[in-house]
């Protein structure tokens, strides 16, 4: 939990990013997934990781 336990969003987002996107690689038919998060810097952060993995990717 990045709320009560304090785990860093950063390492969270990652964590969680990467598990969905693992996810839908190997099952079809999810048309959307929803992040819901408690802040706009939540998001920036989500954002930054995102392109991060995209970019790893490549």
């Amino acid at each position: 939990s990045t709320g009560a336990y304090g785990y860093p969003v950063e390492k969270a987002s990652v964590v969680a990013l990467n598990a969905v996107i693992g996810f839908l690689e190997k099952f079809d038919g999810i048309e959307e997934v929803r992040f819901i998060l408690h802040s706009s810097h939540d998001l920036a952060i989500y954002e930054w990781a995102l392109t991060g993995i995209i970019r790893k990717a490549g």
